[in-house]
């Protein structure tokens, strides 16, 4: 029961304290997960990212995994509650406030600040998943290839990713049986 109220206490801190979006909260998730509280491996945590891909929502999905892997099906529901509360909570305060404050002239300012922090937050997140998914064991010339295609069709080619996720997946399932 502990680690219950360790796992949503976490969530919760995150889902408070972390702003960018999903993505932008890959390095914490690792950070706390992996390195420090050694509840999961790193091709654990990497299983929990691409099942997140896949599926709607994908950081709720990934937490989900996280609960699940730490206290079963009530651990999926805790961690997934604890980190969306903050959001849905901010989320009603500020909604209520915007309509009155959208118009001033800081509001675009701050706008502006924020994104700029927020791409900082996901090359930071980057930065720590890169070197370590290059060290994996599974990573090989065909996994390096699928990866470099994905990022070309989704990053400079705007492309959807539902197909190279297809793709990946079917190539990995001839390849990797």
């Amino acid at each position: 029961m502990l680690q219950l109220l360790k796992l949503f206490g976490l969530m919760l801190g995150i889902g408070s304290l972390t702003f960018g979006g999903g993505y932008a909260i890959v390095g914490v998730l690792q950070n706390y997960l992996v390195d420090k509280l050694h509840w999961m491996t790193l091709s654990e945590f990497t299983s929990g990212l691409v099942i997140g891909q896949v599926t709607p929502g994908p950081l709720s999905t990934m937490v989900a995994y996280v609960g699940y892997k730490v206290w079963g099906v009530v651990g999926a529901i805790v961690a997934t509650l604890g980190l969306l509360l903050p959001s849905f909570v901010s989320s009603i305060a500020i909604a209520r406030v915007y309509d009155k404050i959208r118009h001033a002239s800081w509001v675009p300012a701050i706008t502006r600040g924020l994104s700029l922090a927020i791409v900082a937050l996901l090359a930071g997140a980057l930065a720590t998943l890169i070197p370590k998914a290059i060290a994996l064991p599974w990573l090989d010339p065909w996994t390096l290839l699928i990866a470099v295609a994905t990022f070309i069709i989704t990053g400079p080619w705007k492309k959807d990713p539902l197909l190279p996720f297809l793709g990946a997946a079917i190539i990995g399932a001839l390849l990797y049986r």
